[in-house]
């Protein structure tokens, strides 16, 4: 045991005649576990922030904002990133631990003293778990934050520098069953939105009106429109038939029965990814005014990905650990390789899942736990062969 560290060696001694992982054991192996981990969490950090930094450091040196107001923003702003690089970085601590005593031959001694690989893999799991409740705080806490970090960059810069609008309240929205189309240059689903553009399309899809107004919302049911005009085409839908029609002062259109939170789902993952879990949660189940099928989908969708976001650090040490279980230094990198492919396809799946629940392809929570229940079995299939 000349090549075995001191600690390594205590720890077995004391695990050979239970036959079983002891307290010593656990701690080591979940300490090489965790300062892998750990080590790769702050390079993922890093990265991210030296492109937070590159990306707006150079607006806010020239609107001369202070060196706290630079802070908060990217203290805000970096753990919308860091909730997808913890995964990331348990995989890839998984792999190094555990490939580090694959080389050194720990895992033979661990093996001939009688630690399975279920046993091995118990001190991983348990800070894995400790891991995903860090990973739900943070995925409940960064709609907040990211909304905070965003207001401080718009007190800063030119207010009418669209170059990265993550409020995207630029919207554009059509309406397939009523032949209509929507485009608001501020849209805002409880308030007034300003600079809206309402075309209504006959079947041919030719336009057959259009409205044009400073102000409107949504009251009693259906729209209203301040300081704007009614534009009628004739049948190519190209030359208007008289002038438009002046809207005096704020008027009723009561066949725009269109719901604005409707068009939330429209607006694009930017802006359902602001929403916190609470406001979801009330959104779908503490509103009195019903939602329109389409918001409801692309609502709960978004829930179910919130919701289940921990199972991706769980997922990470299951397909991590027999990846890792290899003797041959020369495969180490290809192990790396592979197990940053499996988790870049998990995030895929995920993401192409919330997409078809946001389209109602399929109900949303089906699509939310499928790939989680593909990807767990497929780790604990890979462990079982491993075993």
């Amino acid at each position: 045991m000349a090549g075995f560290s001191l600690e390594f060696i205590k720890a077995l001694r004391g695990d050979r005649s239970a036959r079983k992982l002891s307290w010593r054991l656990m701690s080591y192996v979940g300490q090489r576990f965790l300062a892998s981990a750990l080590v790769c969490y702050c390079s993922f950090a890093a990265m991210f922030l030296i492109a937070i930094v590159l990306d707006d450091l150079q607006s806010f040196v020239q609107h001369e904002a202070s060196g706290a107001q630079i802070i908060a923003y990217l203290a805000l702003f970096l753990p919308q990133y860091l909730v997808h690089a913890l995964p990331m970085a348990l995989h890839v601590g998984a792999l190094f631990a555990v490939g580090s005593l694959s080389r050194s031959s720990e895992l033979v001694a661990m093996s001939a003293a009688g630690v399975s690989i279920r046993q091995l893999i118990l001190p991983i799991a348990m800070v894995a778990v400790v891991m995903a409740a860090v990973q739900f705080a943070l995925v409940c806490g960064a709609p907040g934050w990211r909304a905070r970090a965003v207001d401080i960059r718009e007190s800063l810069t030119d207010p009418f520098d669209t170059r990265d609008n993550d409020r995207s309240a630029y919207l554009a929205y059509l309406d397939k069953l009523e032949q209509r189309g929507w485009l608001f240059q501020d849209f805002a689903p409880d308030g007034v939105c300003k600079r809206i553009t309402v075309t209504q399309y006959r079947g041919d899809g030719t336009i057959s009106w259009e409205i044009r107004a400073g102000k409107a919302d949504f009251a009693d049911g259906h729209w209203w429109f301040t300081d704007g005009e009614i534009s009628h085409y004739d049948g190519e839908g190209y030359q208007l038939t008289g002038k438009p029609i002046h809207i005096p002062g704020r008027q009723p259109q009561k066949e725009l029965v269109d719901d604005p939170r409707s068009f939330t789902m429209m607006v694009g993952l930017k802006v359902l990814e602001e929403v916190p879990i609470a406001k979801l949660i009330e959104l779908l189940f503490q509103s009195d005014r019903p939602l329109a099928p389409t918001t409801q989908a692309a609502l709960r969708a978004q829930l179910y990905a919130y919701l289940l976001s921990p199972l991706a650090c769980i997922i990470a040490i299951i397909l991590g650990v027999p990846i890792a279980i290899e003797h041959s230094r020369s495969r180490s990198i290809r192990n790396v390789l592979i197990g940053l492919s499996l988790m870049i396809c998990y995030h895929l799946c995920v993401e192409i899942a919330l997409v078809m629940g946001r389209l109602m392809i399929a109900p949303a929570l089906l699509l939310a736990v499928v790939p989680p229940l593909l990807f767990l079995a497929g780790g604990c299939y890979a462990l079982y062969l491993k075993r």
